[in-house]
């Protein structure tokens, strides 16, 4: 018998070569050995070369096999199944494995598939860093190739594109009085304000002295928040944006490093501005003084994004340790944390409007959506092979996705993909050979 292998990516070459000389078997066991969905994609594109199967059929076999990890070689696994009843007696060739995880996956799990409708908007020339929703039929983006887009859903196309910086644009964000204005912030420093109506760029002025990571907007639209590479939070009265000599009104500085992302609540439980830091914390300011009035500790890596659970007053936060985590702020304790909600950075955190369900994204190139209920993961949307850098939820029924390779998707959720999600047809009932999304769901 060939002796295992780890599936390991200094391995991959070896495992390869063993499908080609028709030890499927060993190979495919081998391979079944990494212990998570991410690796299991990351090399599955390996295995499809030469096998010609689906990304859903590698989920099959590692569902398969994983209660099989007390094997260490072929032949404990060999007998164990050839003992099962109605199974072939000979599994050697690639049609005799499928025919097996067929029928066990069919008997042990309820494995479901959808395929989804996705169109792919023209991209940028570099990654996409932002996405922001302007109205129902319109969203804007922020790309590494120095520029904004303007896209339409309604007929795919761009309305707009806006050029002005010298380097990459990292942040943007709607004037909340004036949806025809917007601001956006730079590695090259400034920031600038543009009419989306005509393009025109208003003004634009130096607003650090490192490059820009975040925007937002608080107090009824009164103030205009910057962040930075730096431990800095500057604040500018909108009454003055146009000026051509704009100082920061005031200027805050609690924390002890970089400040990566932004966030503001308004509303009649609370009114805050929030600032995550890659010193792991997450401050909180009161928006008329910007006084600090607490801080949450808990992440072990950069805060990347935040979302609001109005509802019960719950502030989520996204980092590069992988977490998801939800914080009262009635009384500023953790009350849950998604450990290793992903295999890499969360990027993006978006509620669906009936807050029942949050998708977050991520650089291990998946989206996920998590029932808010329960906490529990609904499925994975799984396709790009490329990290996502943003994701922006236009309704319950599309999804934009901007991807580290400049590409943007929109995903559509209609009535007939949700009915498959409910309880659809099977995996191996009218299987597609290819199809750009894929969601993976695991009933219990």
């Amino acid at each position: 018998m060939i002796r295992i292998i780890n599936g390991r990516k200094k391995n991959k070459k070896l495992l390869i070569e063993r499908i080609k000389n028709d030890y499927c078997i060993n190979a495919i066991f081998s391979f079944l050995k990494i212990k998570s969905e991410f690796n299991l994609v990351k090399y599955s594109k390996y295995l499809q070369k030469i096998l010609n199967i689906n990304y859903e059929q590698y989920i099959i076999y590692y569902e398969l096999f994983k209660n099989y990890n007390k094997y260490n070689r072929e032949e404990e696994l060999y007998k164990d199944i050839k003992t099962s009843k109605n199974l072939n007696k000979t599994l050697i060739f690639k049609e005799d494995i499928l025919n097996l995880i067929k029928r066990f996956i069919i008997e042990k799990y309820n494995f479901y598939y959808t395929k989804l409708k996705t169109i792919h908007l023209k991209p940028h020339y570099s990654s996409v860093l932002r996405l922001i929703k302007i109205d129902d039929n319109r969203f804007l983006s922020s790309s590494l190739d120095r520029t904004m887009r303007i896209y339409n859903i309604n007929n795919f196309k761009i309305e707009k594109i806006l050029k002005g910086h010298i380097d990459d644009v990292s942040c943007i964000i709607l004037d909340k009085n004036d949806k025809n204005i917007i601001y956006s912030g730079s590695d090259d420093k400034t920031i600038k304000i543009w009419n989306i109506k005509n393009g025109q760029c208003l003004n634009s002025f130096k607003a650090h002295d490192e490059i820009l990571f975040d925007l937002t907007i608080i107090n009824n639209n009164k103030y205009l928040i910057s962040s930075a590479e730096e431990t800095e939070i500057h604040i500018y009265k909108i009454s003055e944006i146009l000026l051509s000599n704009i100082t920061p009104y005031k200027i805050i500085n609690n924390h002890t490093n970089s400040v990566t992302k932004l966030f503001s609540i308004e509303n009649n439980i609370n009114c805050f501005l929030i600032s995550g830091s890659c010193d792991t914390n997450i401050n909180l300011y009161d928006i008329n003084n910007f006084n600090l009035i607490n801080q949450l500790f808990g992440h072990k890596g950069t805060i990347y994004s935040f979302e609001y659970f109005y509802y019960k007053n719950y502030l989520i936060s996204g980092s590069e340790d992988k977490s998801i985590k939800i914080w009262n702020l009635f009384n500023y304790e953790c009350i849950y944390s998604f450990k290793n909600a992903h295999f890499n950075d969360i990027t993006s955190l978006n509620f669906t409007n009936d807050f029942k369900s949050l998708f977050s994204s991520s650089i291990d190139e998946t989206i996920i959506k998590w029932n808010f209920n329960n906490y529990n993961k609904e499925y994975i949307i799984k396709s790009e092979n490329n990290p996502i850098n943003s994701i922006l939820l236009m309704n319950d029924n599309v999804l934009i996705c901007g991807y580290e390779n400049g590409k943007i998707k929109l995903i559509f959720f209609n009535e007939e993909d949700n009915s498959k999600l409910n309880g659809g047809k099977n995996f191996f009932e009218n299987h597609p050979d290819n199809f750009s999304f894929y969601i993976i769901k695991y009933y219990k």
